[in-house]
């Protein structure tokens, strides 16, 4: 109760921020927090009680479908956050690209064998959280100051999902960690996650703030510039005489 009260207040929280302040990033940040929570939903079996009592073939196949649009939905805000397409185009088509695909394997775990649905699914979970890793440090490395914020955010999310994949493969046993392990990773990532979008939102509106004054003040300072000084000097000079 607690895990789905906290996401449903980040969904609402993004939903309000995404138009109120008109940021992309708080929207899809909201879109991956509520394919979390019904996906975690369907892991635990609550959404098969509550939600979609009576189709147990769509409760079967949920889990991994689910995981899989909501690993897409996170590479898709991860391109967002770092403002991948102003910093890369390849890198930007190479995420949302991964994203796409996200979408196809779904429809193709409906296709396969069942016996094949779990490798096509972990398959695409590992090499999303590669890709996205790895494209995370190359912002960092070119001066992304949220890099490695957005690393720390997901890292528990990324340790938490081990132990439901690995229960799903049946390497491990069903325990307290395999149910909620992942519900513990994403109510530690949420806080940390809305602190940076809140972050990055100010850092936004402060450089917006100086792209319009940039014609009367000075960016590295906030001072007026040279000619704006120079108007003034001389308003002030020709009053000074005026008023002897």
């Amino acid at each position: 109760g607690i895990y789905f009260g906290l996401a449903g207040l980040a969904v609402m929280l993004s939903a309000l921020s995404a138009v109120s302040l008109r940021d992309a990033a708080y929207a899809l940040y909201g879109l991956s927090v509520a394919l979390m929570g019904v996906t975690q939903a369907s892991m635990t079996g609550i959404a098969g009680l509550h939600l979609w009592p009576g189709r147990p073939a769509w409760n079967d196949i949920s889990p991994l479908m689910l995981s899989v649009l909501t690993m897409a939905s996170l590479l898709w805000f991860g391109t967002a956050v770092l403002s991948l397409p102003e910093r890369s185009r390849g890198l930007t088509r190479l995420s949302i690209g991964l994203a796409v695909l996200g979408v196809a394997i779904c429809f193709a775990l409906v296709a396969v064998d069942r016996a094949h649905r779990f490798q096509l699914m972990a398959g695409y979970i590992v090499l999303s959280l590669l890709a996205g890793v790895l494209v995370t440090l190359w912002a960092w490395r070119r001066g992304d100051r949220y890099g490695m914020w957005l690393l720390a955010g997901t890292a528990p999310v990324m340790l938490g999902s081990a132990f439901p994949l690995a229960r799903i493969a049946g390497l491990i046993p069903v325990s307290f960690w395999t149910l909620h392990g992942m519900q513990i990773g994403i109510a530690l990532e949420l806080p940390v996650l809305l602190v940076l979008l809140m972050l990055r939102s100010q850092q936004r509106r402060e450089h917006n703030r100086r792209i319009q004054g940039l014609d009367a003040l000075d960016p590295a300072t906030g001072l007026i510039n040279a000619p704006v000084f120079a108007e003034r000097l001389m308003r002030m000079i020709a009053r000074s005489q005026r008023l002897k």
